[in-house]
């Protein structure tokens, strides 16, 4: 059975798998399954009244249907007995279920299908229905365990997109082999190496789920926001989920290689990084591409999709182009394609931070100091996903080693998270002596929100003239600065 288990079901925690199952079942069997989680799911979590697609025939059958999941800790891992943990809480909900049926919360379900990330034998397979027809004599047990799970997975690649840390539990070059053809892995010229290297610990947040509306709208987005929040990882894990589909993926430095690479007859997804690998802010890299971008949406369609790391102005810049050149009629506002990365809810901070944790393979003092801590690290106003990953591999092992105090660890995490990383310092040091400048007379103009006035007057005092300022403030806008509506920056 073992062997059979294909994805590290175990890695995700119960939270993520029960997320996963409602994510399958939407995927496997339609809209009309109905998501819940938490402690007011009324014993289900899943749930449909509506017939729907059901078994390997496709057949449509009536409801209600109650999803249960049922996440079991370390149940794959070796030498690992999950079964009698397994019958326990399948029991306990039974009981659950027959008390909200009682009280008329819930129809009494056609179907009780059992989802699980425990391996299930035969026989195991066979006390389980017994049990759910004993409690439930009027309802069809259906039971996925860990085998299931993982078969349903290989057949809905659509789903590696929807939920992508799946691209994290199963060998990545296995599963490309497995589904895409070997010339489109050949054609690709995505970082498949670093990209393995991310899904492990990527969780896909607002922005994600955004980026991919956005995508199926209008097929191409910009995504936004400073340094260190995600904007790259984003793009190369959308890369590397829409690559398992069988879509062309592609890395593009300029302009030029979109026109290059495009090609009708294939589904193509093109990624645009300001500037790929390199930690360098190059403002002229992202006006070369609004130069070019009238011709590039022109290639864009349902198969040929675009996705751009960017600052806003330089989108601004080029659609004042084409609407000069009378060519944007066709074009949705901005407001439609930018993606802003940097917000992050507490839910998938502290999701960023276990998908770190969980990767690090953490010894139990470790693990202890984490979980202690958790809200003070989510809580931090500072936090980003590379932050989180710096404390996890390298603050941790630190503190664990030093056996530091209780308020020694609150104040190592602080500056932990407070800190810049080298690759915000390294962007800072790229920058030119008039963005320096005009960081600098941001601290001069006071703190909190900063009116232009106000730092127009401070830049003067700083260089002496403050004559290209709205050149300056929209080209570190989203990356440096966050910028109100005009007058006022903060």
């Amino acid at each position: 059975m073992a062997a059979m288990i294909r994805y590290r079901l175990d890695d995700l925690g119960w939270f993520q798998f029960e997320w996963l199952c409602q994510s399958l079942l939407k995927a496997a069997m339609g809209l009309p399954v109905e998501a819940w989680g938490g402690h007011s799911d009324l014993g289900r979590d899943a749930y449909c009244s509506e017939p729907l697609l059901l078994g390997k025939e496709a057949v449509k059958t009536d409801g209600p249907y109650v999803f249960q999941a049922k996440f079991i800790a370390q149940a794959n891992a070796a030498g690992a007995k999950p079964w009698s943990n397994l019958r326990k809480t399948v029991a306990e909900e039974l009981k659950t279920l027959r008390k909200r049926l009682k009280s008329f919360l819930i129809k009494q379900p056609a179907y009780f299908v059992l989802l699980t990330n425990a391996p299930i034998t035969s026989s195991q397979r066979n006390d389980l229905t017994e049990l759910i027809r004993s409690d439930l004599p009027k309802s069809v047990p259906l039971i996925w365990g860990a085998a299931d799970i993982c078969a349903l997975l290989d057949d809905a690649p659509n789903i590696r997109v929807a939920f992508p840390q799946l691209l994290g539990l199963r060998d990545l070059q296995e599963l490309l082999r497995a589904v895409v053809d070997r010339a489109i892995r050949k054609r690709s010229t995505l970082s498949i190496s670093r990209a393995i290297e991310l899904a492990p610990v990527f969780v896909p947040t607002a922005a994600y789920n955004d980026a991919l509306v956005t995508l199926e709208r209008h097929h191409f987005a910009v995504l936004t926001g400073p340094p260190e929040v995600g904007k790259t990882t984003i793009a190369r894990i959308i890369g590397l989920a829409k690559l398992g589909e069988g879509w062309e993926s592609f890395e593009c430095h300029e302009p030029d290689d979109v026109m290059k690479l495009r090609r009708g007859e294939n589904a193509q997804i093109f990624l645009a990084d300001d500037a790929f690998g390199t930690t360098d802010f190059r403002p002229d890299t992202a006006h070369a591409w609004a130069a070019d971008l009238d011709g590039i949406l022109r290639l864009l369609d349902d198969h040929h999709w675009l996705i751009w790391t960017s600052r806003p102005a330089p989108l601004h810049l080029a659609l004042a182009k084409m609407h000069l050149q009378g060519r944007a009629e066709y074009f949705p506002n901005p407001g439609e394609v930018l993606v802003d990365a940097s917000e992050l809810s507490t839910v998938e901070r502290a999701l960023i931070l276990y998908r770190h944790a969980k990767h690090a393979g953490l010894e139990t003092q470790a693990k202890d100091i984490v979980k202690a801590h958790a809200r003070l690290i989510v809580d931090n106003e500072h936090f980003t996903p590379e932050r989180a990953r710096r404390f996890v591999q390298q603050g941790l092992p630190e503190l664990v080693q030093t056996k530091a105090s209780p308020k020694k660890i609150r104040d190592a995490i602080k500056r932990e998270i407070d800190e810049p990383t080298i690759s915000m310092k390294k962007s800072f040091a790229a920058l030119g002596a008039e963005h320096r400048s005009l960081l600098i007379a941001m601290l001069d103009a006071g703190s909190g929100g900063v009116s232009r006035r106000d730092l127009t007057l401070a830049l003067e005092r700083q260089t002496g003239s403050a004559s290209r300022i709205a050149q300056l403030t929209d080209d570190l806008a989203a990356h440096f600065l966050q910028c109100e509506k005009r007058p006022r920056l903060s």
